[in-house]
C-alpha cells in the first residue's frame, strides 16, 4: 500500500494556523490589559466625568486647562530635569561597570565579587534558612511535628 504524503502547502498552512493559536494569548494579553486602558484614558481625557454622573463630551477643554495650569508646567519641567540628569548618568555608570567587569585591570575579581554579592547572597540565605528549618534533629517545624505527637519527618533527608 502506497504511503500517502501531505501536500507541503498544506503543512504550511497548519504550521501558521499553529503559531498565530500560540500567540494568540499573548496577543489579546496585549489588547486587553495594555492596549484598552491606554484607549479608554485617551477617551476619557475628552470627557467630563466625576465617575457618578454620565460623561459629557468637552472637547479640548481639559488639555487647555492642564496645559495653562502652573502646577502641571512645573511638574513637567521637574520630570524632563530629573529625566535629562539620571537617564544619562545611569547608562555611563553602567557602561562603566561592566567595562570595569570585562577588562583586564587589575582588581577585576575583587570588582565582580563585589558585584554579584547582592545578587547570590540572598540565594544562598534562603537555602539555609529552609536547610535549617527542615532539618530532622533541630529544625523547629520537626521539633514541633515531635511536640505535636507526628515524630520526625524526614522533609529533604530521607
Amino acid at each position: 500500500m502506497p504511503v500517502k504524503r501531505v501536500k507541503k502547502s498544506n503543512w504550511r498552512q497548519s504550521e501558521v494556523l499553529w503559531g498565530y493559536i500560540f500567540i494568540l494569548p499573548v496577543i489579546l494579553g496585549l489588547l486587553l490589559f495594555y492596549f484598552g486602558p491606554m484607549l479608554f484614558s485617551l477617551l476619557i481625557s475628552f470627557m467630563n466625568w466625576d465617575m457618578i454622573t454620565p460623561m459629557t463630551f468637552a472637547g479640548l477643554d481639559n488639555y487647555s486647562r492642564m496645559i495653562s495650569d502652573p502646577l502641571v508646567v512645573d511638574s513637567v519641567k521637574a520630570t524632563a530635569l530629573y529625566t535629562l540628569l539620571t537617564v544619562p548618568s545611569a547608562v555611563t555608570a553602567s557602561f562603566l561597570t561592566a567595562m570595569l567587569l570585562n577588562s583586564k585591570a587589575k582588581g577585576r575579581a575583587f570588582f565582580r565579587i563585589v558585584f554579584y554579592i547582592p545578587s547570590i547572597v540572598p540565594a544562598v540565605v534562603s537555602a539555609a534558612l529552609w536547610i535549617y528549618l527542615f532539618d530532622p534533629m533541630f529544625g523547629p517545624i520537626n521539633l514541633l511535628s515531635k511536640a505535636i505527637g507526628i515524630g520526625q519527618i524526614g522533609f529533604i533527608y530521607t
